[in-house]
């Protein structure tokens, strides 16, 4: 049987930066700047290619031989005999852009024989999740919303934990949760296809509340082998794990069969535990408010005329604007939010909508809130609030909106006149009476920790 490539690496000695090439070896490419070193047996034939485009003449020049010319973009150079153990250049011009030597094996015996991937695990990590696909957040990396070919889980609705088949982590290290954002993780790992035994990846979920469903996709990646009945194939599963409001634990766990016609005699092996730590989803919070009310609560007294003492007259007090205390609720539903979302399209977690959470908290337009309040200093259930609350800092808000509250009436029909129109005890109650009526109303709020902070309580 014909020994195709054992070990694969390339002695790459470069006086220029080398990364606009690649090379093709039976048919398999591998960028040359990611390879270090290759051992290759009897090899005749391989092509060097240019990545994009360029106006640049290139030629390949084999020791001391001259230079062969780049075919536009590409040159494939072949010759009768091995040309392992040799030194080639590529020229631009006359000035060298690379320089590298593919090194001889030797002869191996069958039993020596191993098997080794033309890519490198971030190389495919790169390849089957591009960098133009990933986006990087303070609270994990997420896969952007159009790139459903990368995963089934896409979108700001879901963080990715990318882990190796030795449940180590790739590229990033476990994020701090998010409660209500479902997490998925992903086992990348080798298998020999068409082996009779076969390893098989899985995620416990230990703790977190869950709905026990674990949905996985599989996609796979051919590479090169050391002999020619047998194919390394990189595996990428994909767990989702449930939402959870509580710290989320969860087991990386191997599976290895080895003989497929017995799949009940396997060994199973925990690689690695992992805790998700959640942050809160707040859904609103209590203010203390300061409100200025343009609602008038004047109040009528009967009183001794002012040039008759045997007479009564009603005096009222002046009309003017309130300040009110007031403890208020705001809830995180944000206005602004639902418009991005629902008439934007833009791709926005859903528990925004209802809640906040400070690792991933809305931004500060976003941070409009509705917001409902009763008075302090006066009746409690005679004045009631709501509004807007725009919280501009943490726990500092500006408030706009409506006082519908209870206040005082007297009925002035007639020619009647405050202070001057005579009235007896019997007619100042028939013509007192409250009504419930609607004012604007602005004002500030302070979360209630600060204020207690403040007091000292």
């Amino acid at each position: 049987m014909k020994i195709l490539l054992i070990v694969f690496m390339l002695v790459l000695n470069q006086t220029y930066s080398q990364d606009n090439f690649v090379i093709i070896i039976d048919g398999d490419e591998a960028p040359i700047e990611s390879l270090k070193g290759v051992n290759f047996n009897d090899v005749k034939e391989f092509t060097i290619q240019v990545k994009g485009t360029t106006s640049e003449k290139y030629s390949l020049k084999m020791e001391d031989n001259p230079p062969e010319d780049f075919n536009g973009s590409s040159i494939t150079f072949k010759r009768d005999f091995d040309i392992a153990n040799k030194e080639f250049t590529i020229l631009s011009g006359t000035n060298s852009v690379g320089r590298f030597t593919i090194n001889s094996s030797g002869k191996v015996e069958d039993s020596d024989k191993t098997i080794a991937t033309l890519q490198t695990l971030q190389q495919y990590f790169d390849s089957t999740f591009p960098k133009k696909a990933r986006e990087y957040t303070e609270h994990g990396l997420q896969i952007r919303k159009n790139y459903n070919w990368v995963s089934s889980f896409t979108g700001d609705k879901y963080v990715h934990i990318f882990l190796d088949m030795d449940g180590n982590c790739i590229n990033a290290t476990i994020p701090q949760g998010v409660s209500n954002l479902q997490y998925v993780v992903h086992i990348l790992y080798l298998v020999v296809k068409d082996n009779s035994q076969f390893a098989n990846y899985s995620i416990n979920q230990t703790e977190g509340e869950f709905d026990g469903a674990l949905v996985f996709n599989n996609s796979g990646f051919e590479l090169m082998s050391g002999r020619e009945d047998t194919v390394l194939v990189w595996s990428n599963r994909e767990f989702l794990l449930s939402t959870s409001t509580r710290d989320i634990k969860f087991d990386v766990v191997r599976t290895i069969v080895d003989d497929k016609s017995q799949p009940f005699k396997s060994a199973r092996t925990v690689l690695a535990s992992y805790t998700i730590k959640m942050s809160k989803v707040y859904h609103g919070t209590i203010d203390a408010g300061f409100l200025s009310t343009s609602l008038a609560n004047p109040n009528y007294e009967l009183v001794n005329s002012p040039t008759n003492n045997d007479e009564k007259v009603v005096k009222k007090s002046e009309e003017s604007r309130r300040g009110i205390v007031t403890a208020m609720a705001t809830f995180y539903f944000s206005p602004i939010i639902f418009i991005e979302k629902f008439l934007f399209g833009q791709d926005i977690a859903g528990y925004k909508l209802y809640g906040r959470n400070f690792l991933d908290d809305h931004e500060i337009y976003e941070r409009i809130y509705p917001s409902i309040g009763i008075s302090l200093n006066e009746t409690v259930f005679e004045n009631f609030f709501f509004g807007l609350n725009w919280e501009i800092a943490r726990g500092g808000s500006l408030f706009a909106g409506f006082h519908y509250g209870k206040i005082n009436t007297f009925n002035t029909e007639g020619d009647f006149k405050f202070g001057e129109t005579v009235v007896n005890e019997g007619g100042f109650q028939l013509r007192k009476g409250t009504r419930w009526l609607t004012k604007l109303a602005f004002g500030a709020s302070i979360d209630v920790t600060i204020v207690k902070s403040l007091l000292g309580l």
